[in-house]
Order: C-alpha cells, then sequence, then structure tokens
C-alpha cells in the first residue's frame, strides 16, 4: 500500500499524486493491533482523535490539508518516531482541548535533544482557519532544526495565526542552531504573519532554548496577548523570556519571568522597534551575559513599563533591571530593587531621543559601578518624577549618574522633580546637565517590607508627590499616574505620594516601625489547587489575597494560612499580604487554573 507522507516545503500548498488532476484529501496510515491500542500516523489526517487510539505514533510527518479539520480530545498521547512535522495548512483547522485532568500530549522520546539531534519538528501552523486552539497541551522536546526549513518555534510556530494557546506546557524545546545564521527563534513559540492575533495565557515555559530571539517566546509580526504565564529557566541570545520585534500589539501581562538567561541582552523581556504594554509581571532573578538583566527596550518603540516587580536581576555590563537605548517610554509604578550591573544597577537610559518619564518608581538597593540606581548616558534627556531612590550603590553616583566621563563632548540632560533624591548622591559629568526642580527631599522613606517597600504611615514620601509638574526638557506637564503598583487610586490621602505604592491606612496601619527580617515560605508557587503560607512562627497572622485591581478576594487568620480559591476564579497572578503583630509581607503567588 502506497502512503502519501509529508514532502512539501514549509508552505506546503496541499498533497499532489502523480496524477495532477486527484487531490488526496486524507489518509491515515492506522496499525491498530487488537488488544494494543496504539495508533500509527502519518501524511494527511482529519477527524477525530480520542484516548481510545492511545498512543498516536507519528511515523512520518503528518498535515491537517487545507480545508479540512481535526480535533483531538483529552487524554492524547502523540508519540514522534522522529524528527517529524505536524503541520496545520492554509485554512485547515485544529483543536487539541484537553482538561485540566486529561492534558494532551505531543511529545519525543528521545533523551538527547540538542541543536541537531532527536526531538520532533513542532506543531506548524501556516494561515490556518481562525478558531484553531490548544488547551491544556504538553508540548515537551520540540526542536527547529534544519527539516524545517524555518529555524524558528521549536513547540509550535503560527504564521498568521488567529487562535488560543491556553493552560498549555512547552518544555526542554529548542529553535535552531548554535550559531549564526540560527534561527528566527521562539525556542516554544514563534508568532509570525500581519494577521495573526495570539492569546497566550496561562502556560509554563521551562527550559527552553534558542541562540537567538525569545527563549519562550519570539512574536515576530502581529498581535498578541501574553498573560499570566510562567517563563523559567529559558535561555536565548536575546530575550531569554520573550522577545519581541512585531509592528503589531503586543501585551505582556501579569506573568512571572524568573530565572532565565540572554546571552546578549534582555534575559527577561526584550522589546526592539515596536510598542508593547509591559505590565503588572514579576521579573525576578534573571542574568544577561551582556546588557539588561530585566527588560531591554530599544529602538523608538514608545512601550510602557507600568506596575512591574523588577528584582535580583544581573547584567554583567549594562542595565541590571532595565536598559532602555534610542526609545521613549513610559515607565511607572515599578518596584525596581536589588539588581546589578556594571553600567546602571536599577536602569540605564542613553541613546539618541531616549526622552524617557520615568514616574513614581520605587529604586531601591541597585548596585553598579556607574550609577547604582540610574545611570543617564549620551543623548539621553528623561524626567525622573515622583520616585524614591534610597540605598543604591555606585562608585560614580549611588543613586544618579549623569553623563559619560568616557565622551565628555556628547552631554545629556535630565529633570528631576518630587523625588526622594539626595544630590549628593549624584555624579554629574561636567558636560552634562541636571536640572533640579521642586520638591525633592532627602530622608529614610521608612518601608514596612523589603519585597514591595511598602510605605509606613510616618514615612516622608506619604503626600510629597505631584499631580503633575512642568518639564523644561519634554516643553509639556508630565503626569502622575492615576493607579498605584497594586492598583490603587492616586491619591489616597492629602496628595499623591512619592514612589511606586500609595500608602492605604486599611494595609498597614497596626504594624509599628521596627520590622525585623523574616523568611516567608510560600509553597507551592505557581500552584494548581492550594497555596499555603508558613511563617515559620507561631502567633497570630493574618493572610489576605488581592487581584492586581486591588480588590481583596480572600482573608483568613486560621491557621494554617491556606487560600484554596473558589470556583471561578481567573487564574492569574495575585497579591498574597501577610501580617503579624509586628510584620507584613507581600508576595505574588500565580494560580495556575
Amino acid at each position: 500500500m502506497q502512503i502519501n507522507s509529508l514532502a512539501s516545503s514549509e508552505q506546503h500548498k496541499g498533497y499532489q499524486m502523480q496524477n495532477k488532476h486527484t487531490l488526496l484529501i486524507s489518509t491515515i496510515l492506522l496499525f491498530a493491533a487488537c488488544g494494543f491500542g496504539q495508533t500509527y500516523v502519518s501524511g494527511a489526517v482529519s477527524g477525530v482523535w480520542d484516548a481510545s487510539g492511545n498512543p498516536y505514533y507519528v511515523t512520518d510527518s503528518v498535515c491537517v490539508p487545507r480545508g479540512m479539520e481535526l480535533r483531538i480530545e483529552p487524554g492524547c498521547r502523540i508519540i514522534f518516531d522522529g524528527h517529524y512535522k505536524f503541520c496545520v495548512d492554509t485554512l485547515a483547522s485544529f483543536k487539541a482541548i484537553g482538561t485540566a485532568r486529561d492534558s494532551i500530549w505531543f511529545y519525543s522520546e528521545d533523551t538527547l535533544v540538542a541543536y541537531d539531534i532527536g526531538g520532533f519538528a513542532g506543531i506548524r501552523f501556516y494561515g490556518s482557519a481562525p478558531g484553531c486552539s490548544l488547551l491544556y497541551c504538553d508540548i515537551s522536546k520540540g526542536r527547529a532544526g534544519v527539516e524545517c526549513d524555518v529555524y524558528g518555534g521549536g513547540g509550535l510556530f503560527l504564521r498568521s495565526f488567529v487562535g488560543v494557546v491556553k493552560h498549555c506546557r512547552f518544555t526542554h524545546c529548542i529553535a535552531g542552531r548554535d550559531r549564526p545564521p540560527a534561527s528566527r527563534g521562539g525556542a516554544a513559540i514563534r508568532i509570525e504573519g500581519r494577521t495573526s492575533d495570539v492569546l497566550v495565557e496561562q502556560c509554563e515555559f521551562s527550559d527552553g532554548y534558542t541562540y537567538m530571539f525569545g527563549g519562550g517566546i519570539s512574536v515576530a509580526t502581529g498581535d498578541a496577548l501574553i498573560k499570566d504565564c510562567y517563563f523559567h529557566d529559558n535561555i536565548a541570545g536575546t530575550g531569554g523570556g520573550i522577545d519581541v520585534i512585531s509592528r503589531g500589539d503586543v501585551q505582556i501581562l501579569n506573568n512571572t519571568i524568573t530565572n532565565n538567561r540572554s546571552l546578549f541582552y534582555g534575559a527577561g523581556i526584550h522589546v526592539g522597534g515596536t510598542y508593547a504594554e509591559i505590565s503588572g509581571n514579576s521579573i525576578t532573578y534573571n542574568s544577561s551575559d551582556q546588557y539588561a538583566g530585566g527588560i531591554k527596550i530599544s529602538e523608538w518603540d514608545n512601550s510602557s513599563i507600568k506596575r512591574n516587580l523588577i528584582s535580583h536581576n544581573i547584567a554583567s555590563e549594562i542595565g541590571g533591571g532595565i536598559y532602555c537605548v534610542d526609545s521613549r517610554n513610559f515607565i511607572a509604578n515599578n518596584i525596581i530593587a536589588n539588581n546589578s550591573a556594571y553600567y546602571g544597577g536599577g536602569i540605564i537610559i542613553e541613546g539618541w531621543y531616549s526622552y524617557i518619564d520615568f514616574v513614581s518608581n520605587t529604586v531601591v538597593k541597585n548596585e553598579a559601578y556607574e550609577g547604582g540606581g540610574v545611570c543617564i548616558g549620551t543623548y539621553s534627556g528623561p524626567n525622573l518624577i515622583n520616585n524614591i531612590f534610597y540605598k543604591n550603590e555606585g562608585v560614580l553616583g549611588n543613586d544618579v549618574h549623569l553623563g559619560d566621563p568616557r565622551y565628555p563632548s556628547m552631554s545629556c540632560t535630565c529633570f528631576v522633580a518630587y523625588n526622594l533624591l539626595d544630590s549628593s548622591e549624584c555624579y554629574i559629568v561636567p558636560s552634562s546637565n541636571l536640572i533640579w526642580g521642586d520638591g525633592n527631599c532627602a530622608d529614610d522613606p521608612r518601608f514596612s517590607d523589603t519585597l514591595y517597600f511598602n510605605p509606613l504611615p510616618t514615612s516622608v514620601v506619604l503626600n510629597r508627590g505631584t499631580s503633575g509638574v512642568y518639564s523644561p526638557i519634554a516643553g509639556r506637564i508630565i503626569n502622575a499616574p492615576l493607579y498605584d503598583f497594586f492598583g490603587n487610586p492616586r491619591p489616597f490621602g492629602d496628595g499623591y505620594d512619592i514612589g511606586a505604592i500609595e500608602f492605604t491606612m486599611d494595609e498597614i496601619q497596626e504594624f509599628n516601625n521596627q520590622v525585623p527580617e523574616r523568611e516567608i515560605l510560600i509553597t507551592p508557587n505557581p500552584f494548581r489547587e492550594q497555596v499555603t503560607v508558613d511563617t515559620g512562627t507561631k502567633g497570630r497572622w493574618h493572610l489576605k489575597i488581592y487581584d492586581l485591581e486591588g480588590r481583596e478576594i480572600y482573608r483568613t487568620d486560621n491557621p494554617p494560612l491556606v487560600w484554596k480559591p473558589a470556583q471561578g476564579t481567573e487564574g492569574g497572578v495575585y497579591i498574597a499580604v501577610i501580617k503579624g503583630s509586628t510584620f507584613m509581607e507581600s508576595r505574588k503567588v500565580v494560580y495556575l487554573k
């Protein structure tokens, strides 16, 4: 029996027999030995796969042909016997819809997967019908290698794709080679095509690798919403977690991005030459071999970076927390703490047209040789309004370093107003200009905790900020954000508070000023069913859970402190506030529904 197998290009537009007038619509090679319950597939596929045919062994590349539909039901296991593709052709429909208790698995049994060894060639969409979806799928050991023609999307390659990827898990996926020309990137997912409109929600990405773009996700063109996902232990040339160069509308919301690495820049997120909204993310413990341990923003992208926790990231050279170059961005309500680099421990701003509005951020305990808090480089002109700069460390400028002593003729200008900023902690290269506006003050801000740096009731930052101030650099009024880091409305009292968090009496009024360091264990985190808070000591403790809009959704003061989300609770990132008699701590927890 002659079976048609996939032998066309990445754009494969259908299958043709030797007789040019005959179209092979659907061919499934089925060897199901009675009692063994296993199915062998290759060539063109359509119809319905259910768990009764498990396992499905892919013995050659398969494709859902143009106009056809394949539906994969919960519990199916698709095992690839070689480096074969699973393709979805133009206007074909593909729905792999598992459940929380019964996932769908796509994987290779290879024990070794490297740049040119092992794995399967991913699930690859080429202008498929709108509405394709993958829910509760586990995709492991996908590799976009030489057989894929396009070195991108080790797990999923989404070209001109309109659909949903939700509750999926991607592990040990690879895109490209270990040297240039390496890949288009996207170790787990590659999105491209101007008509693409993709929702990626509540997915986990781990142990991905690409020499180029996006250890987790690469967005090249099209629109994408990436929300409530968990990126960890991925490696990429740029964008260890996420890389965006799309000319579309990209939103990166409420994700946990931790322990990723970049070989060049943007260990957490890289955005270049486009607009992206980066909001509500926890970006922690990422490391870059060169630039931007947390986020790199470049090339006139006008992105917004709001309400993110950016902490404990490292860059060997530039920008421990954030690196902004040749860009105009609005950066507000972020907590930027405990990051380190050689230049700009918290953030570095440099390059032509880098007119950044840096408003209502908390910048504390960052380290660098030049500019422990912020380093402002050549030709840039940022505005620093309503920010806290405190206990940053730098040889040349603990809190602020302005100008480049190596290129004194390349001047820059910075306007500062209504900040908690000590002028003695600033280093200014003679050719550069620091415009000292109204409302700046220098004092101990008096925080209640060391994670989010909530202000105490006695803090000097309360009511000392501004709702808006005229900038002589920008030639306009720069307004403060209407909400704080937690989503609480501003102002709460008589005026705007300085920093990322607006003080609210109902949160911390019972706490005194002596707050000891304490180890709080929250396990598991992320979690699927319930999360437990261990304070390490006895006594009366309170647990409150808030969503990112600041709404309280749960509270308990009965030990053990456990949150089991009620039915109907959306998956995503939540804020756990733990209180004792003399202690408060706030942590992000991730509910993977």
